[in-house]
């Protein structure tokens, strides 16, 4: 993933940097802004929890669950 994919999947959540760092559990957006600034690279497997977070992963989707019965996000 390259800094701008990155920028344009949180652009494409509708989320801010500090959202995006949030939802990944991140401390800050500020580490969220070094990934789109390209001067640290993204964890590849916190890379796959946004996009299905998001519902934008290309082959998975996130089903969440509620009282023990799967509910499709």
């Amino acid at each position: 993933m390259t800094p701008a994919e990155i920028l344009k999947a949180r652009q494409t959540a509708g989320l801010s940097q500090s959202a995006a760092a949030a939802l990944v559990h991140l401390g800050s957006g500020m580490r969220w802004s070094e990934y789109e600034r390209g001067t640290r690279n993204i964890d590849p497997a916190r890379w796959e929890l946004f996009l299905l977070l998001t519902d934008q992963h290309p082959r998975l989707t996130a089903i969440a669950r509620h009282q023990g019965k799967p509910i499709h996000c």
